[in-house]
């Protein structure tokens, strides 16, 4: 392990693009207790559920969504303006190895033709919640409407899937800067690698520029680096998330404590044009 002299650094945030929001969606958190808001395309089933037939996110109710074809997704179609700024996201619980869930933004002309799309992250086979979302994007000069769909993909047999607590806004104004979206964020914290209470990982979400060079570590308080998880990857989207499980790079779970987790991220000739940083806990249960 090694250590870093760039400490006091890491606790400084960098702000960046600004939008203050409206939401758009009905029943978003599926709180109706019925599927009438929401329109379902190629699935096996839909089916809004409480925490005791399924997983809910908050609130009563979830979605439970099943497919058995190649892919298929539940959407609300909302109108939208030409080139203003807008976000989709959604949460989902994918503990299923046999299929995958995202966000999508399907952009629509006047005939209702595409033209455009946007999707987030795919989820991962992880037994806790996960945060899925497009990041702010820009509607389509010729788009007059959308469809905002949680979609599933299977990738062997049947898959199925829980969602909740969608969310799809508009910026108040073409381009305004008014609200902070962070370079990088983190759910779940504290969170518990010991696995003496839940959630045992937390989700670290980042967004910079794309076409950079990233790099992706966390150190302990003392500022000693003690994971990396990425290190000068140099793939096109600068939009990702990872889950950490609290181990170092030796596999070892770490102590108790406040860990920071920073990106930074460079172009090809090492000018560096976004990083940022926040803090994560490790916790434990207390012994009595």
């Amino acid at each position: 392990m090694k250590r870093t002299t760039f400490f006091i650094f890491l606790l400084t945030t960098t702000p960046s693009l600004l939008f203050a929001s409206q939401e758009l969606l009905q029943d978003r958190s599926l709180e109706s207790n019925t599927t009438s808001y929401w329109t379902e395309v190629n699935l096996s089933s839909f089916a809004i559920v409480n925490q005791a037939a399924g997983k809910v996110h908050s609130g009563l109710y979830s979605a439970k969504i099943t497919d058995t074809k190649s892919s298929g997704y539940i959407y609300q179609q909302i109108n939208v303006t030409p080139g203003y700024w807008y976000c989709a996201s959604g949460w989902f619980y994918d503990n299923d190895p046999n299929g995958y869930g995202a966000v999508k933004i399907d952009w629509l002309d006047e005939s209702g033709s595409s033209v455009g799309s946007d999707t987030s992250e795919y989820s991962t086979d992880y037994s806790t919640w996960q945060y899925l979302t497009t990041h702010i994007v820009q509607a389509p000069a010729d788009a007059e409407a959308c469809k905002v769909k949680a979609y599933v993909k299977v990738t062997a047999s049947t898959t199925t899937l829980y969602v909740d607590d969608f969310s799809f806004t508009i910026s108040e104004g073409k381009g305004e800067i008014v609200e902070e979206v962070k370079v990088i964020k983190i759910k779940d914290s504290p969170f518990y690698p010991y696995e003496d209470l839940k959630p045992h990982n937390c989700l670290i979400i980042y967004n910079v520029p794309d076409s950079t060079i990233k790099t992706l570590k966390v150190f302990d308080i003392n500022g000693r680096e003690v994971r990396t998880l990425l290190n000068r990857d140099t793939s096109v989207n600068g939009k990702g998330s990872f889950y950490w499980n609290g181990r170092d790079d030796d596999g070892n779970v770490l102590p108790v404590g406040v860990y920071i987790v920073y990106i930074e991220a460079e172009e090809a000739n090492g000018r560096r044009v976004a990083h940022g940083s926040a803090s994560v806990i490790i916790g434990r249960r207390l012994k009595r």
